[in-house]
């Protein structure tokens, strides 16, 4: 092993696997010995759950939003419910950081960042989860990784957006310079965001779920000025098209998220995937590349592994326009059988779309 290390070290420590809160300081000088040699960093927060169920069907977050909060129901504020979430200072969590910033330092060919958070999916306040991912993000500014270009988080909760969110982006704790903090995260170019929705499992509050919606509409707006690969995936259950979220309810007062420079989208599990294509050419002008996520590779899936090719399909946005006129009024999931046409599963009341169905090759068809 040592003679393999010795003769190369770069295709042995290529890809390295962490997993946080830190383990020891003793193995600091071996983690430092062969940072340099890394170009692909996984690093798992907390513990997958053992016996998670496959849920399936329309996010619960629009329809609690059309419902509207019953009057027998008490509503919280949002800026409560964040005053409750800030964390506290932790001599622990200090020491963290300090480790975790020497560590990234030693990470000078470091391109990738993925981190595989499984925290609470509604909204459980700032856990252990959180305040490892505050120190993460600290540490990452601090140490100024500048070769890091791409950022995988999955999969992730709503929470951990929340507590990841960087300065001036509402970050939970500001880092010594807010240009310091903007020069490493506005250097990404690739973001995969494989998020938990946090409305499954009824437990939100009204005032909870447009705050959520609001959370992630800024977290994507810190990243949509210089994104060029943009990888979106709702897990548990369908959630909102991550380019139309000032469409959804408690939104009206959002400015349009736009992707100046995005280059290739690719999407899953979202409930208006018609109308997010229609409005590709005004939101990403410089769209080449369009990718929907297959039926067979939803939820437990998506958490268990990374995805490859097979798990896409080629997307003709022109045949959509194409198609655009005399559309349906039904609403249904992209996620039928791929390779033909199949009759509509109904209508869910939600969006107004025209359902879509993808060939094995590529190509769009619509319902008949």
């Amino acid at each position: 092993m040592r003679a393999l290390t010795d003769r190369d070290p770069g295709s042995l420590f290529h890809r390295l696997y962490a997993k946080a809160p830190f383990p020891s300081s003793d193995r600091m000088s071996t983690l430092t010995s062969i940072a340099a040699h890394c170009h692909h960093l996984t690093i798992q927060i907390g513990e997958p759950p053992r016996n998670r169920r496959n849920k399936t069907g329309l996010s619960k977050l629009i329809t609690r939003w059309k419902k509207r909060p019953s009057s027998t129901t008490t509503r919280k504020s949002s800026t409560t419910t964040l005053q409750a979430m800030r964390p506290h200072p932790n001599p622990a969590h200090l020491v963290d950081r300090r480790l975790w910033t020497y560590l990234f330092q030693h990470f000078t060919h470091l391109t990738t960042l993925t981190l595989r958070i499984h925290g609470n999916p509604a909204w459980p306040g700032c856990t252990p989860i959180e305040s490892t991912l505050i120190t993460l993000r600290l540490a990452l500014e601090r140490a100024q990784v500048h070769t890091l270009r791409s950022l995988t988080l999955s999969p992730i909760h709503i929470s951990g957006i929340l507590h990841f969110r960087w300065s001036p982006f509402g970050a939970f704790v500001e880092p010594p310079s807010s240009a310091t903090s903007a020069r490493l995260w506005q250097s990404l170019t690739s973001l995969t965001l494989h998020l938990r929705n946090p409305t499954h499992t009824g437990e939100l509050s009204f005032a909870q779920a447009i705050m959520s919606t609001k959370i992630l509409q800024d977290y994507l707006r810190s990243f949509s000025p210089t994104l060029r690969h943009f990888q979106f995936i709702w897990l548990d259950a369908e959630g909102p098209s991550p380019l139309l979220l000032d469409d959804e309810a408690g939104m009206e007062t959002q400015r349009i998220l736009s992707w100046p420079v995005l280059e290739e989208f690719r999407f899953g599990n979202i409930t208006a995937p018609y109308r997010t294509l229609l409005q590709l050419r005004s939101l990403a002008p410089r769209v080449k590349v369009v990718k929907a996520l297959r039926s067979t590779h939803r939820n437990d899936v998506v958490m268990e592994a990374p995805l490859t090719e097979d798990a896409w399909i080629d997307v003709d946005v022109a045949e959509v326009w194409k198609r655009r006129g005399g559309a349906d009024t039904r609403a249904s999931s992209i996620y039928s059988r791929e390779g033909g046409y199949e009759s509509c599963s109904g209508s869910s009341g939600v969006s107004r779309i025209e359902p879509l169905f993808f060939s094995r090759v590529g190509k769009v068809l619509r319902a008949r």
